[in-house]
């Protein structure tokens, strides 16, 4: 019998992408490797499952930079304002000045840039994870 009290969580992570195939190529990434994944196909939809208390807690937020109506940038700071430790990853195949800034200034974000590879994903969310 296991004497060991803690119990483990399974990570929390929220992909907010407008392309449908570009969710879920990182969810079964991410899946696979038994993290709790949740989809937003836009920046409004991803604050609706940020505020959803069934959802439990998000541990990291993956969010395309370029997205309709509110962009990455906006969705992030936005996420912070309500889980202040959220951790971010922007994903794009553009490097903005708005969104480097974000991340030089903040050692719990990240930027990856499109197109990436299953290895890379999944050795970003996890360096980010363990900080």
């Amino acid at each position: 019998m296991s004497t060991h009290s803690e119990v483990s969580r399974t990570q929390a992570v929220l992909i907010a992408d407008d392309e449908a195939s570009m969710r879920m190529i990182v969810r079964r990434m991410l899946e696979s490797r038994g993290y709790k994944v949740f989809q937003a196909s836009d920046g409004e939809e991803a604050l609706a499952i940020l505020k959803a208390a069934e959802t439990g807690p998000l541990d990291l937020l993956i969010t395309d930079v370029h997205m309709p109506g509110s962009s990455g940038v906006e969705l992030a700071q936005s996420a912070r304002a309500l889980i202040a430790d959220l951790k971010i990853i922007f994903t794009s195949g553009r490097r903005p000045p708005e969104v480097l800034s974000f991340v030089e200034d903040d050692a719990k974000t990240k930027f990856l840039d499109k197109p990436f590879s299953g290895s890379e994903l999944v050795a970003c969310v996890g360096e980010l994870l363990a900080r």
